[in-house]
């Protein structure tokens, strides 16, 4: 069920559920406020560890472009 939470694409399009008391990404696939709070200090962990790897790979992206453009 939390299989496409690998794809960093579709895991960007997380949202905030109306009052705050969980996170989902469709239908299907929520995390409840409970579970976060519960679960988060590894799940924190883990999310910022995936962040600072989406930063490192854009910052490496806009450098190739950068050096391709000049």
């Amino acid at each position: 069920m939390f299989l496409p939470l690998k794809n960093p694409g579709f895991f960007r399009n997380v949202q905030v559920e109306t009052g705050g008391y969980a996170v989902f990404w469709n239908e299907e696939i929520d995390i409840s406020e409970y579970e976060l709070w519960t679960h988060g200090k590894d799940s924190i962990d883990k999310a910022i560890t995936a962040a600072q790897a989406l930063i490192t790979e854009a910052a490496a992206q806009k450098q190739a472009v950068l050096v391709n453009y000049l």
